[in-house]
Order: C-alpha cells, then sequence, then structure tokens
C-alpha cells in the first residue's frame, strides 16, 4: 500500500505525491509519480574556482526558478522550467514520439529517476542568492582557519 505525502504544488498543478515504493534502480515508477524530471532543465557546470565563477553561479541564483546544486561533487544550474509537452494531468503529450533522452532517463546509475531522489543525495542546494553567498563566506572562513592552522603548525616546527 503507498502512503501518501500532502499535496504539493507544482507549476499550478495540484499534485499528491506517492511516496517511493519499489527499488531504486528498477523501472522508472512513472505511473506513480509526479512527472518531476518534466519540470526542469539542469546542465552540468565547472565547479567554481575564480571570483568571477562565484560571481557568475550567485548571477544564475539571481534568476526566479533557477537552483544550483552539487551531486557527488559535480556542479549542476537548473532552470525550474516545465516541458512543453507535459499534460495537465502530468502526463506526456507526445509520449509515443518523445526525444531519446527522456526515453532513457531514470535507467542505470547515470541518470537516477527523481523518483527515488531525496535531500541527502545532494552535497550542496542553492536556491537562492543569499544561501550561496553563505555558504561562499563559510568556505572562506574554514579555508582561512586552515591556512592559519597551518602557518601555525610551520611556525611551532621552525621553533623545535
Amino acid at each position: 500500500m503507498e502512503r501518501r505525502s500532502e499535496p504539493q504544488r507544482t507549476q499550478g498543478l495540484h499534485l499528491v505525491r506517492a511516496e517511493p515504493t519499489g527499488t531504486p534502480g528498477e523501472h522508472p515508477p512513472c505511473e506513480r509519480c509526479t512527472s518531476k524530471c518534466c519540470r526542469y532543465i539542469a546542465i552540468e557546470v565547472d565547479r567554481p574556482s575564480t571570483s568571477r565563477d562565484f560571481d557568475q553561479i550567485r548571477w544564475y541564483l539571481l534568476h526566479d526558478g533557477v537552483v544550483v546544486w552539487v551531486q557527488d561533487g559535480a556542479w549542476h544550474v537548473e532552470f525550474r522550467t516545465p516541458c512543453s509537452a507535459l499534460q495537465s494531468d502530468g502526463r506526456c503529450g507526445i509520449y509515443d514520439s518523445r526525444p531519446q533522452l527522456c526515453r532513457d532517463y531514470g535507467y542505470g546509475d547515470t541518470s537516477p529517476c527523481d523518483y527515488w531522489a531525496k535531500p541527502s543525495d545532494f552535497d550542496l542546494m542553492f536556491e537562492n542568492a543569499p544561501s550561496f553567498e553563505a555558504w561562499v563566506e563559510s568556505e572562506r572562513a574554514r579555508k582561512a582557519r586552515r591556512r592559519e592552522a597551518a602557518r601555525r603548525r610551520r611556525a611551532a616546527g621552525e621553533r623545535a
């Protein structure tokens, strides 16, 4: 028996999402899902390393419907925009002629089905610029502490 979670509003649709049942890696359970994979596109981007890179990520996040996340060390920009073929009942309007990417999605380890996704699957998730800015500041502070600790170890070694 499937447990029902709280209703959620997605792109103007009132959907009741069944709690995940079954086993990840099996056939994607499209008939039990709220078509999560049809409500966004995500592209992998390089891990930010320069001030300009960090500013670029911040710029993405200043736009509505854009999220940045890191999974297994890979950085992604997600644009929350539904597929134009998604019907109001959550089904694909071009199912028989859908792109190959859609046909392959959810099989294997390279593109796991979103039905199984949990927030803990992400290393980092930024839904707005302030959350990213706070993370950047905490990373800078952490790195500064590590540099200071290394400097102190070196200085202690020189005195010994």
